[in-house]
């Protein structure tokens, strides 16, 4: 059995429906799957883990943030709001990258936003 990697939004449900089918299969337990879930995110949902990693003490943590990133589509242009009022630069990360995410969350904020 194989988890796909999740990368888009709308999928959110599926994907983590699918995730817990298969760590039961393979019994793995709670620091189990959060240790593995890193390699079964790519994209968007990649950079809420690198952006995130430190909130995840458990299992129970990465499913609650999970679920109010992800769980709510109405939810996400705040959630967005909110990152964007508080993102900085992280010390490991390049500034192109930086740059980019910044960019990202102003489109899921508002589609019109310039970078004025």
């Amino acid at each position: 059995m194989r988890v796909q990697v999740w990368k888009r939004l709308k999928d959110a449900e599926k994907w983590k429906n699918n995730y817990e089918r298969i760590a039961d299969y393979n019994h793995w337990d709670d620091s189990v799957r959060l240790a593995n879930v890193v390699f079964y995110l790519s994209g968007t949902a990649m950079l809420w883990f690198d952006n995130n990693e430190d909130q995840f003490k458990n299992w129970s943590d990465f499913e609650r943030l999970f679920e109010e990133t992800f769980g709510r589509p109405k939810d996400l242009k705040s959630f967005a709001e909110r990152l964007l009022r508080t993102r900085s630069q992280r010390p490991d990360e390049t500034y192109e990258s930086y740059v980019q995410d910044v960019l990202s969350l102003c489109r899921r904020v508002d589609k019109s936003m310039t970078e004025d």
